[in-house]
């Protein structure tokens, strides 16, 4: 059974934890664009008088050092709303508590995503490598048919295994194991077992993202609907694991 289409949308639009989350998302951005107002010729290129650091790479070190803690805390709040969603509230994302926690949780679920990121990663990698080798060695109109095939192949197959770690991170929010969310043959058991509801998911998912990236267009003053997207995604795919793991039964009313 695929997650309803309007409440992956509304799930996300509890506003407070929305607000917080995309603030703090819109000022680091915002940050970016300082130095260009701020500092000189020489600062930028790095030559200052003293010989000691100069204020662009100090800037630079801050910067990716708010960047990195930026999405920490995102990753975090993820764990927070599949905790949310495994205890029984399915109406709207959960409150920001625990700061502590959630940094934490954040930790854990950046390498839990990045481990699930090596496979379709790899396999890029590979596909890049044979358009390479096809167009260095045969003919341009035979290469260019085949890297078509491959651009088709990986979107449509590969490019949704992206998204397998937020699955992985529901499996880690309601153990509390990294090691059981690293079980990647029962984590991709529950998505090939599974295959037309995860791709009825994905679908979904697509479509909530790409309403909420109409909205950043339209609604200008309200920039951090961003975050809200990356909520949904949590939601839809937490959802996902918990039906497909037998947790909530697929025809329960949520």
């Amino acid at each position: 059974m695929a997650v309803e289409f309007e409440k992956a949308l509304k799930y996300p639009l509890s506003f407070k934890p929305l607000l917080m989350l995309g603030m703090l998302f819109f000022i680091v951005l915002l940050a970016l664009f300082i130095p260009s107002f701020s500092f000189s010729k020489d600062m930028l290129t790095g030559a200052t008088s003293d010989g000691i650091f100069s204020p662009i790479i100090l800037y630079i070190i801050f910067f990716v050092t708010a960047l990195i803690l930026l999405f920490t805390f995102f990753n975090g709040y993820m764990v927070s709303v599949s905790r949310s969603i495994i205890a029984g509230n399915h109406a709207k994302a959960p409150e920001i508590t625990d700061i502590g926690r959630i940094f934490i949780d954040g930790i854990k679920f950046m390498i839990i995503g990045l481990v699930y990121a090596i496979a379709p990663l790899l396999f890029l990698l590979l596909a890049l490598m044979a358009t390479y080798i096809l167009w260095a060695f045969i003919s341009v109109s035979f290469a260019e048919a085949v890297t078509i095939i491959l651009m088709f192949l990986y979107i449509f197959l590969l490019y949704p295994l992206f998204f397998v770690f937020h699955i992985a991170g529901a499996h880690f929010a309601r153990t509390g194991s990294v090691r059981k969310a690293l079980n990647i043959p029962y984590i991709y058991s529950l998505v090939f077992g599974n295959i037309k509801a995860y791709t009825i998911d994905f679908f979904i998912y697509f479509i909530v993202t790409l309403v909420y990236s109409i909205a950043i267009m339209f609604i200008v003053t309200y920039p951090f609907v961003i975050i809200a997207s990356y909520v949904a995604g949590q939601y839809i795919f937490t959802m996902f694991y918990l039906e497909s793991t037998g947790f909530i039964a697929e025809s329960e009313n949520y």
